[in-house]
């Protein structure tokens, strides 16, 4: 009985239409009418529970709130799907707030069954198969060759469908800079641009430009794919997982949010590859201290991290952040971080040489603007800004509203505020805007939180709940090959740079894209093109090992989570798979070495017990 009232709870929450609920008299018609898919999917949910029910497992406090957190923000972000500005609208209504409330349980109620699912097999020793499949003993031998041709193959015919690539505005503003179409700034890292430039420069030598930008893009790609080799070879050597870190090989081949965003050109898929071999010299310090030593993992930490901080400038706030984590979290837990070969000293010495590489590259190459703005830092407190000024513009003072003209445009940011996407507001700040008026922005930014808390979650949820919304991925592909748009600017420096569309490429990405929207249409298949699904692995496992209280492996989520933090207090991360893509790469790896942490403990137990026998 109390299966079939949770079956229902679920059910129910599925079919909820918003938009519909907030109409007058249109109670039912809110609901999806569909008796025989509701029938369906009840019978499968009741089977569900009932299978979970048997695992006899439970989850705990801290898993119980991650579930809450994932359904409240996917219930945010599918009301703003819905095209409804403001969760109040929902809300001020009875049948609003009553399915919303069917909605959060509903989701709550799957999130848990999965997180169940993961304890048991995390509580439980696994054992590969004896009798194993031809492909998963030839991915034995060697799993770095295999995942290698997997991924590079798959990747790479996908690249050629986007010939000669897949291309973005910020990628072309690089491009500009290094022909001298514009003047050089430090906006974007100066390897990057360098990096794209020189390839670019090698095809107009050769008389082919298409081809350079190509040859960039099948560079990343092999390195990426070389990356993610190494670090399914290394996992498996460290865990015997084969079957799982296959499967985990083919996952990252086939889901479209992987191989449509590795073929575009821009700077963010180099540090991706980067951030993996950080992330798995990081885990293996963790996992296995002795391994890391021998093979000198601590050379490639610091080399990982220098060359992280030469293509994105976020590195130096995320590493920051973990490395005041580690040093507190080591004094407390009287772990040995300052060796020299412990990663705080690697991080330490990675920031170092990659500050001082940038500053060299500055110095020689810009020739305007040697540093970011400072608005790239501040998107939260300006979409507050912009929100408050739209929805509660008369309880602004007069005084208030100087001292945000000061920062910013007041009037410009409340005519055209976009709650997705900081970048129309961030565009009026004023950088030359002196600390004392920063400072009184943010008391007249901090008085507005006390006085409309809900306006002020709101405001970060609308631009960055798409992070945990496990109802469906707001992908964002990129398909439109080297023109992002029709503008007569970009197709005039576009034919000053010499590279063009190619129409059967163009036609090759329609197709492609409408394969991914079938993808994305799939059960199974569209929850593992779900970027929130990553998130949702990685603080899954998080909060597994802290409730094992084995705190000193839940340090090695840290850095991911550091990395979230910089992406919501940036401009933008509805549908910029680019932004995520290093945390969907390696959270799986994550998950790997979770589920290993029992195995290693039953074989110590086994190992001591046989011990004891012998004497």
């Amino acid at each position: 009985m109390k299966n079939i009232f949770k079956s229902s709870i679920v059910i129910l929450g599925q079919m909820v239409i918003f938009n519909k609920a907030i109409q007058k008299d249109r109670a039912l018609n809110s609901l999806i009418n569909s008796p025989m898919l509701a029938l369906l999917a009840f019978v499968g949910v009741y089977i569900l529970f009932t299978y979970v029910d048997r695992l006899n497992s439970k989850t705990s406090i801290l898993q119980k709130i991650v579930s809450l957190f994932f359904a409240i923000c996917t219930w945010f972000m599918t009301v703003y799907a819905s095209g409804i500005d403001t969760i109040n609208e929902v809300i001020n209504k009875t049948v609003g707030t009553v399915y919303s409330i069917f909605f959060i349980l509903s989701f709550f109620m799957i999130i848990e069954l999965g997180q169940t699912v993961l304890t048991y097999y995390y509580q439980n020793k696994t054992k590969e198969n004896d009798a194993k499949k031809p492909i998963i003993c030839l991915f034995e031998k060697s799993p770095f060759l295999l995942a290698f041709v997997i991924l590079s193959v798959i990747w790479l015919l996908i690249a050629l469908s986007a010939y000669p690539s897949s291309f973005m505005g910020d990628s072309l503003s690089q491009l500009k800079q290094y022909f001298a179409i514009s003047p050089r700034k430090a906006g974007h890292p100066v390897l990057s641009t360098l990096f794209i430039g020189n390839f670019v420069k090698i095809g107009r030598f050769i008389g082919y430009p298409n081809f350079g930008l190509f040859l960039y893009t099948m560079t990343q790609i092999l390195f990426v794919a070389g990356c993610l080799a190494y670090s399914i070879n290394l996992s498996y050597k460290l865990t015997k997982k084969s079957t799982l870190l296959f499967g985990i090989t083919i996952v990252l081949a086939i889901i479209p949010m992987v191989n449509g965003t590795i073929i575009l050109a821009t700077k963010d898929i180099m540090f991706s590859g980067f951030f993996i071999l950080f992330m798995m010299s990081l885990i293996t310090y963790f996992v296995n201290h002795d391994y890391y030593i021998k093979h000198r993992l601590f050379l490639l930490m610091a080399i990982s991290v220098t060359f992280m901080m030469l293509f994105r400038y976020n590195t130096l706030h995320f590493v920051g952040l973990t490395l005041v984590v580690y040093i507190i979290g080591g004094l407390v837990m009287k772990k040995k971080f300052y060796k020299v070969t412990s990663i705080t000293s690697m991080m330490i010495l990675g920031l170092i040489v990659g500050t001082m590489g940038n500053k060299l590259l500055t110095a020689v190459y810009v020739e305007e603007q040697p540093t970011p703005n400072r608005r790239e830092m501040l998107s939260l407190p300006f979409q507050h800004t912009a929100r408050y000024a739209k929805y509660h513009d008369k309880e602004v003072t007069k005084h208030d509203k100087d001292v945000i003209n000061k920062v910013l445009d007041y009037d410009s940011i409340k005519m055209n505020y976009d709650p997705y996407r900081s970048d129309v507001v961030k565009a009026t700040h004023n950088e030359d805007a002196t600390s004392k008026e920063m400072s009184d922005y943010f008391s007249v930014v901090q008085k507005q939180i006390v006085t409309h808390p809900l306006l002020a979650i709101e405001s970060v949820m609308a631009s960055h709940s798409n992070l945990f919304n496990v109802n469906q991925s707001l992908n964002g592909y990129y398909y439109n090959g080297v023109l992002m748009s029709g503008d007569e600017n970009e197709i005039l420096n576009t034919r000053k740079i010499g590279i063009k569309d190619n129409e059967l490429a163009l036609k090759l990405n329609s197709i492609r894209v409408k394969l991914y929207r079938i993808f994305d249409r799939l059960p199974v298949l569209s929850q593992l093109d779900n970027y929130a699904f990553y998130i949702l692995i990685m603080l899954s496992v998080f909060v597994m090992w802290i409730r094992d209280k084995k705190y000193y492996l839940a340090g090695m989520v840290i850095p991911m989570g550091a990395f979230i933090g910089t992406l919501i207090a940036g401009p933008i991360t509805l549908g910029y798979i680019r932004y995520i893509l290093p945390i969907i790469l390696v959270s799986p790896f994550l998950l790997v070495f979770c589920l290993s942490t029992k195995d290693k403990e039953v074989e110590s137990q086994e190992e001591t017990t046989r011990t004891r026998r012998r004497r």
